[in-house]
């Protein structure tokens, strides 16, 4: 009777393990955030996915000094685990200038406040995810992030921008090559967080023409997600805490 329970305690917990969904984990590479969202290509490399503005959703243009981008990441699975499938997670970030720097300028060349000037900052956070399955979505942060500098190159020759982002400092130089150039550096990675911080600490005007624009653009981040065991799971754990507790009886 002994090795007949205990074979049928073995039976239940392998279906349960069986039936049990390991943790889903997706990460984002330079998600370029300007106001077409460029999904796939060397713009954006989601280990999943693609990612996409929300439908429905549009971004404002020089709206306000906080605004709200909502973004879905589809052609997931998120209940077996593979490349694709037709599973979506709904997330949203925000983005707020500080004050006085401006509305949020939010267009083909990125993210900036409308009157960007050293000192200022713009922050992009995490607000929410949501999922089409049944589970619980984390962030698991910001990991790495650019900071971008544009400008009509023969006029701005020497030109530079410096910023820091969250903590690392980045600079860009104008080298007078072509009618125009958009530069851009990543931080190189930092401790996961919440939020990037973008902080311009200066803007030098070398070239005599007009300074160069600043910008932010592309982040790293990364969302953990964790389904709801079936029913059927349910149904088998209470089997075995059942037996088990019947056999104490015994």
């Amino acid at each position: 009777m002994k090795q007949f329970f205990l074979t049928a305690v073995a039976v239940a917990l392998g279906l349960v393990a069986q039936t049990a969904q390991a943790d889903l984990v997706v990460t984002a590479d330079n998600l370029d955030l300007r106001a077409t969202v460029i999904s796939g290509g060397a713009n954006q490399a989601p280990n999943f996915g693609s990612i996409d503005f929300a439908p429905g959703f549009t971004p404002a243009q020089n709206n306000s000094e906080s605004e709200d981008i909502v973004l879905r990441w589809s052609d997931l699975d998120l209940v077996g685990g593979t490349a694709t499938g037709s599973d979506f997670i709904d997330f949203t970030f925000n983005v707020t200038v500080s004050s006085g720097a401006g509305n949020i300028n939010f267009n083909g060349q990125g993210l900036r406040p409308n009157t960007w000037q050293p000192g200022e900052t713009l922050t992009l956070s995490f607000v929410s995810a949501t999922a089409s399955a049944a589970g619980t979505v984390v962030f698991d942060g910001f990991t790495d992030a650019g900071f971008g500098t544009s400008g009509n190159a023969s006029t701005a020759d020497g030109s530079s921008a410096t910023a820091t982002v969250n903590g690392v400092s980045i600079t860009n130089t104008m080298d007078g090559t072509g009618a125009y150039q958009y530069k851009n550096q990543d931080a190189g990675g930092f401790a996961a967080s919440n939020s990037v911080v973008w902080n311009l600490v200066s803007e030098v005007d070398a070239g005599g023409g007009p300074i160069a624009e600043s910008w932010t653009r592309n982040v790293d981040f990364g969302m953990t997600f964790t389904s709801v065991p079936e029913p059927s799971s349910l149904a088998l754990i209470g089997l075995v805490g059942g037996m088990i507790a019947l056999r104490r009886r015994r």
